[in-house]
């Protein structure tokens, strides 16, 4: 049994790590293409895509003994996936949560959230809410599990999504 890891260092990622995440996203999508999950392409982690991210989002890499072991992306708006639920200004959005596959199973996933969640709370936020495709049904799973509630499901122009949030304070 694999030891789980609770300490992780999280930070911005600036230009000289960005490849280095990116290709841990490509990385990602490419397992989810093999394993049939309609969520990440490898074509939409783009080096102009990812260098939007930066300008755009805040976006961290998660370290681990030296190593970039997952990403994620901090949005203080989400109109097009929250649409009308995005007006009180009391949340913060996850997206792009990445663990390298080798990684699996050792709660560095919920570690992520947990500092998620502290963040919020700092930056004076009640809410963490995330998406993710319906037809991810494992990863729906575990944010249940991680006590992130159902807000109902949102559709765009050949997309889907799950809404969850979780009060953090």
């Amino acid at each position: 049994m694999k030891e789980k890891i609770n300490r992780v260092d999280i930070q911005r990622v600036d230009e000289l790590d960005l490849a280095k995440l990116q290709s841990l996203y490509i990385e990602a999508a490419a397992w989810m293409e093999a394993k049939g999950i309609d969520q990440w392409r490898t074509s939409d982690f783009t080096t102009e895509h990812m260098r939007k991210l930066i300008l755009q989002t805040e976006l961290y890499q998660v370290n681990w003994n030296g190593s970039i072991i997952g990403g994620l992306s901090i949005q203080w708006k989400d109109a097009i996936i929250w649409k009308e639920l995005d007006c009180d200004n009391e949340a913060g959005y996850l997206h792009k949560l990445v663990v390298k596959r080798e990684y699996n199973g050792l709660g560095i996933g919920n570690t992520v959230l947990r500092w998620c969640e502290a963040y919020m709370k700092m930056n004076g936020k009640k809410l963490l809410r995330l998406d993710c495709v319906p037809s991810n049904v494992k990863l729906n799973e575990y944010y249940v599990t991680a006590g992130f509630e159902f807000r109902g499901r949102t559709e765009g122009k050949g997309w889907a999504a799950n809404l969850y949030e979780k009060a953090v304070l």
